[in-house]
C-alpha cells in the first residue's frame, strides 16, 4: 500500500540527498526543506520536493552611476549578495538575466544556463487544470 508523507529537515535532507547525488543534481539545505514522499514500507516510491531557492533580481543600477562607478557598486553589491548566501547555506540561486550585462556577469561566475523550461506561478493557489 503506498503512504504519502510529508518529510522535513535533516530527516528529508538525510533520505532524499544520497538519491539527488546519484542523479547529479544539487544537495537539499535541512533549514529549509520539505517534500511530499510516497513510500510502499521503507521504500520510497517517489517524491516532489518543495525547494527554497534563492532569485537574485532585479538588478538595477542608476544611470548617474554609468559609466564611472557603476561597475564598482555593482560588484560590491554582487560581493554583499554571495556572501550573504554563503552565510545561509544556499543550496544555490537563480538570476533572472534582465539585460545582457547581468548575462555576462552569470557567464563570468560559470553559473549553469538552463536549457529545460523553466514556469513560474505568480500567485499561490493557482491549480489551473488540476
Amino acid at each position: 500500500m503506498i503512504e504519502y508523507i510529508w518529510m522535513e529537515g535533516p530527516e528529508a535532507a538525510e533520505k532524499l540527498n544520497r538519491i539527488l547525488a546519484e542523479q547529479g543534481e544539487m544537495l537539499l539545505n535541512p533549514a529549509t526543506t520539505r517534500a511530499r514522499v510516497a513510500m510502499e514500507g521503507e521504500k520510497i516510491l517517489g517524491f516532489m520536493v518543495i525547494q527554497l531557492i534563492p532569485m537574485i533580481g532585479p538588478t538595477r543600477i542608476s544611470n548617474s552611476l554609468l559609466p564611472h562607478s557603476g561597475g564598482v557598486v555593482f560588484k560590491h553589491m554582487l560581493g554583499d549578495v554571495l556572501d550573504f548566501m554563503d552565510e545561509a547555506e544556499a543550496r544555490g540561486y537563480v538570476v533572472i538575466c534582465e539585460n545582457p550585462g547581468i548575462e555576462k556577469i552569470c557567464k563570468v561566475l560559470k553559473m549553469e544556463k538552463l536549457e529545460d523550461p523553466v514556469y513560474i506561478a505568480k500567485r499561490i493557489g493557482l491549480r489551473v487544470g488540476l
